[in-house]
C-alpha cells in the first residue's frame, strides 16, 4: 500500500467517523436548546466540553493524516510483515 493509499484510507476513516457522530451532535444541540429554554443545566459549560472534544478529535485525525503522509503508520495499526509481499 502506498503512502497515498494510506492517506486516502485515513481520509475515508475520518469522513466515516464524522458521519457516525453527526446524529449524536445534532441530538446534543437539540437537547441543549431545550435545556436553555427551560433554564436548566450549565449549557455554556457543556458546549465548551463538546467543542473541546471535537477539536481534540480533529487534531488526532490531522496528526494521523500527517503521519501517514510521512509514511509513518500508527503503532497499534502496524501491519505484520509478510515474507514475499
Amino acid at each position: 500500500m502506498s503512502v497515498l493509499d494510506d492517506f486516502r484510507a485515513a481520509e475515508q476513516r475520518v469522513a466515516q467517523r464524522l458521519k457516525e457522530l453527526a446524529p449524536a451532535v445534532a441530538e446534543y444541540r437539540e437537547l441543549e436548546a431545550v435545556a436553555q429554554r427551560l433554564g436548566i443545566g450549565k449549557v455554556g459549560e457543556h458546549r465548551q466540553v463538546l467543542e473541546e472534544g471535537i477539536e481534540a478529535a480533529l487534531l488526532v485525525a490531522a496528526t494521523e493524516q500527517r503521519l501517514l503522509a510521512a509514511g509513518i503508520d500508527h503503532p497499534r495499526r502496524r501491519r505484520r510483515h509478510r515474507p514475499g509481499a
